[in-house]
């Protein structure tokens, strides 16, 4: 019963495949020699990301304003990926405060149309 409620939802109440999807642009991106960082402030997406890249794509928990500003310094892009539309402006405010000059929005959406959830990729021009 709960696989058939996976299958049509993608994971919906239990788990998001758009998670999997995530960790397959990363891992993508990685290969490609992109230099990126996946800051996962709130629970739930690290472990499956992480098991899909086989930790190749660099990652952490610490999403505030000084380690963005850090990570920013040393050429990474920063993505901030968290689940709801209403934290935007929060983790939108800390990649300005970090001195982010682009940031774009991204919503991942599941089988059944709707956001899973978001990421904001914040860069300094190069």
């Amino acid at each position: 019963m709960i696989l058939n409620e996976i299958e049509v939802t993608g994971g919906n109440g239990f788990y998001t495949s758009q998670i999997n999807k995530l960790a397959d642009d990363a891992l993508e991106n990685f290969e490609k020699g992109e230099k990126e960082i996946y800051l996962f402030p709130e629970w739930g997406f690290m472990s499956g990301f992480n098991y899909i890249t086989n930790n190749h794509v660099a990652f952490s928990t610490n999403s505030s304003s000084e380690n963005m500003k850090k990570l920013m310094n040393e050429g990474y892009d920063v993505l901030v990926v968290y689940w709801n539309d209403s934290d935007t402006k929060t983790y939108s405010d800390l990649l300005n405060d970090a001195g982010a000059e682009t940031i774009i929005k991204y919503a991942y959406v599941g089988n059944e149309g709707r956001a899973d959830f978001y990421k904001l990729e914040g860069s300094m021009q190069e």
